[in-house]
């Protein structure tokens, strides 16, 4: 399965661009999208229009000047996962009875992060998706930006953590990295995550390659190109992790057509989710051993069998009487009679 995360500043517009890689699944951080955009991107998406979307958010803004009128124009923000025809993808199951409940209900009412199931193939290797838009200048420590996308993130990893071993991974673009936020570093610290880029990195040899490059008049970020862009994966997810590429220049620009090498770059992730199958062979009921059969006792032995039996017994009454425990005695003489009522086969 190949897996395509993308910030494009606007969905819609830069759609076909993003579907020219060819991905399984899309994640979208900063989709743009209010509520009547959402309805216009199943109709225009085509195969990849049936997808999970965030929170909508409000309508305004402006995508570039010659589409400030436009039907699609909203501010900034939005998250969608956006899946091929023919492959099962539902809202992530989770309700007011969830112990996650209202950490996932922040989450969602910012319009920042929304999940799915999805199902691999036909269905049988389900697992989870989240993709997460984090606050802009979060990485340059910026206020309130900074301590907004903290808490976020916690509220993040507290839903995660409720999912138990199932393999679940998480597309974003956080506005920060594990060098600057702790929350993310000690995520990663309890081994339970794993960011990719650093797993292919040393997998492959490579150096971990930065996702977005900044304007000279960028004023939210600092001036040095930066990794804000991520994929985890928990540790039920990573035996069907592959490998892991950023597009290359001019493979597909989001940047706008001011700075169209600038922006955030793609990521194209590969999995093989056939590693994390869940299923097992097993039987539908329990079924009992076959135990070799017994060959008939013939007549004669079985009289003696009986009659042993019956000598057993009455050696045990005269013990009991000796001992002078008289419901002892009473009985064996009462299955004495029992079984003299109905003897064997003979």
């Amino acid at each position: 399965m190949r897996i395509v995360h993308a910030n494009p500043g606007a969905l819609l517009p830069k759609a076909p661009t993003l579907l020219r890689l060819q991905p399984d699944l899309l994640t979208i951080s900063e989709s743009r999208l209010h509520a009547g955009g959402i309805n216009l991107a199943r109709a225009e998406l085509g195969p990849f229009g049936k997808g999970v979307y965030g929170k909508p958010v409000p309508r305004g803004g402006s995508l570039a000047p010659s589409l400030s009128t436009s039907q699609w124009a909203a501010t900034p923000g939005g998250v969608a996962i956006l899946s091929r025809n023919g492959m099962p993808i539902a809202e992530v199951p989770i309700g007011v009875s969830h112990p996650a409940w209202v950490a996932w209900r922040r989450l969602w009412r910012s319009g920042r992060c929304t999940g799915a199931l999805v199902g691999s193939g036909s269905g049988s290797t389900p697992f989870y998706c989240f993709t997460y838009y984090g606050y802009s200048g979060a990485i340059a420590q910026r206020q309130p930006a900074y301590d907004n996308n903290e808490k976020a993130l916690g509220d993040l990893f507290q839903v995660l953590s409720c999912f138990g071993d199932v393999p679940c991974i998480v597309c974003g673009d956080f506005k920060t990295n594990s060098e600057i936020s702790p929350t993310l570093r000690a995520a990663l610290g309890t081994g339970q995550w794993t960011d990719a880029a650093l797993l292919w990195a040393e997998r492959s040899g490579t150096a971990v390659e930065n996702t977005f490059y900044p304007s000279k008049d960028d004023t939210l970020t600092s001036s040095n190109p930066s990794r804000l862009d991520a994929i985890l994966m928990n540790r039920a997810a990573t035996p069907s992790f592959k490998r892991l590429r950023v597009t290359n220049p001019g493979e597909v620009l989001l940047g706008g057509e001011k700075h169209r090498a600038k922006g955030h770059w793609a990521l194209i992730a590969e999995f093989d989710w056939s590693r994390s199958r869940q299923l097992i062979k097993m039987w539908v009921a329990p079924k009992a051993f076959e135990l070799p059969k017994k060959p008939p006792q013939p007549a004669g032995e079985q009289c003696l069998s009986y009659l042993e039996s019956q000598g057993v017994r009455a050696a045990d009454f005269e013990e009991a009487l000796v001992a002078g425990d008289s419901v002892e005695a009473l009985k064996n003489v009462a299955q004495f009679y029992g079984e003299l009522a109905s003897p064997p086969d003979n």
